[in-house]
């Protein structure tokens, strides 16, 4: 026999004695993919109540959050080499690209985020020393007036080095 009161005076029955279980409060943990420097996480559900955490939205498979996290990925270098400036050319130094989230370091380890604009090195221009033009003579050649960069060399007939 069941009893309702310490005292055994109130007969009753044990489905009358039941109280039945709440069941749990869900909130729902969208999942998030992983990147190169953060962790992303599997979905996962937490009651609201006792806490735990489930990988079902029905409560029914326990776990932990740890179990549900996804690494971060790490980059994945490419380098670009150091390139020198020429006198028409912009050059640079040497940087990595991170294939997977397209970033810009200035080292191989992904620590320092740069730009590519920020690792070039403008084209240094041309250096010009004037050769004034010298009349020929019956014995010797003579010149039109033309420039020669200091630094790569090449003749040109403007001062500017367009042609």
């Amino acid at each position: 026999k069941v009893f309702s009161d310490e005292h055994g005076k109130t007969e009753t029955t044990v489905a009358d004695m039941t109280i039945q279980a709440k069941g749990h409060t869900m909130t729902k943990t969208e999942a998030k993919a992983a990147t190169c420097t953060e962790a992303g996480n599997i979905a996962y559900w937490t009651c609201n109540t006792c806490h735990k955490v489930f990988s079902d939205e029905h409560g029914e498979t326990e776990t932990t959050v740890a179990d549900m996290t996804i690494q971060a990925k790490g980059h994945t270098m490419t380098k670009t080499e150091a390139k020198a400036a020429t006198c028409t050319e912009a050059g640079n130094k040497a940087y990595w690209t991170c294939n997977t989230c397209h970033k810009v370091f200035s080292d191989e380890h992904g620590e320092t985020e740069t730009t590519v604009a920020d690792m070039t090195i403008q084209a240094k221009g041309h250096t010009m020393t004037k050769t004034e033009a010298k009349a020929a003579t019956c014995t010797e050649a003579g010149n039109k007036a033309y420039w020669t960069c200091n630094t790569c060399h090449k003749v040109f007939s403007d001062e500017h080095g367009k042609t």
